[in-house]
Parts: C-alpha cells; structure tokens; sequence
C-alpha cells in the first residue's frame, strides 16, 4: 500500500523532482527508469484520449483502463520483487 501512495505522490512532479525524490528513498536506476516509464505512457495515452476518435491511428498502443491496470501491476511487481531482494542482501 506504501508504494501505491508513493506513486499517488510523484504522479505530478517533473522528471528532475521525481528522480530526486526516488533516489532519496532508495530506490534503484532499474526501478526509477520503471516509473518514469510508467508516467511517460500514462501521460501520452492521456494526452490521446482527448484527441477526437476519428483522428486517432489504428496502430495506437492500447489505452485502456486495463492496459493502465496492467501496467500498474508490472510496476508494483517489478518494485516489490527489488525490494524483497534488497532484504536479502547480506551486506
């Protein structure tokens, strides 16, 4: 639930705010490029939705809530698994 409020949290920062704010909290190149990844896609699928139907390509990467959800999970998954693998790390 943690890292779902986090994202909550960076959703509106700038790219520079975003790293700076992910980097304090730990979290790997893997992880942030993740993330950044994540909201370039939210924000261009957001940016088409409000494009007219019409005009929009038949070779548009799916947008749909799904594909958000989907995208959501994998992030989660990717984050939890570092993290799990950062708790083992016997350093």
């Amino acid at each position: 639930e943690t890292i779902k409020q986090i994202l909550v949290k960076i959703e509106n920062m700038s790219l520079q705010d975003r790293y700076e704010f992910l980097t304090k909290l730990n979290y790997s190149e893997q992880e942030i490029q993740a993330i950044n990844l994540y909201y370039e896609k939210l924000n261009k699928s957001k940016s088409k939705d409000n494009i007219p139907e019409e005009s929009k390509d038949e070779d548009v990467i799916d947008t749909s809530d799904e594909s958000y959800e989907e995208a959501m999970d994998n992030l989660l998954k990717l984050i939890e698994d570092n993290e799990r693998k950062k708790g083992l790390d016997l350093d």
